[in-house]
């Protein structure tokens, strides 16, 4: 199966925290990903993936609190065991097997 999503990725890192007020009350920016630490998502069931918006610069938010938001298009190639026993009256389900790992 081919899943088009649009990931949402939440994090904090201490090493972004500023206070607003050193800095003209300014209380968030955005940081190429390739100049901080992101997360490390894997789909464990993936056959391939393709970041849709790769060759276009897609920064992360980062809130003055430390929070990171990283957002982006994708499409994931799923591996699923199916039953066709009652094909074509049948349901499949297939899971999205996510890990986060740290």
């Amino acid at each position: 199966m081919t899943l088009q999503v649009f990931m949402c990725e939440e994090w904090f890192d201490s090493t972004l925290v500023w206070d607003p007020d050193d800095f003209g009350g300014i209380e968030q920016t955005w940081l190429p990903v390739d100049k901080i630490w992101i997360s490390d998502v894997t789909v464990l069931n993936t056959m391939g993936f393709m970041n849709i918006m790769e060759s276009i610069r897609t920064p992360a938010e980062v809130l003055f609190t430390g929070k990171v938001i990283r957002s982006y298009p994708a499409l994931y190639s799923i591996a699923c065991d199916i039953k066709v026993e009652k094909f074509p009256l049948d349901t499949q389900k297939c899971q999205l097997d996510v890990c986060h790992c740290h």
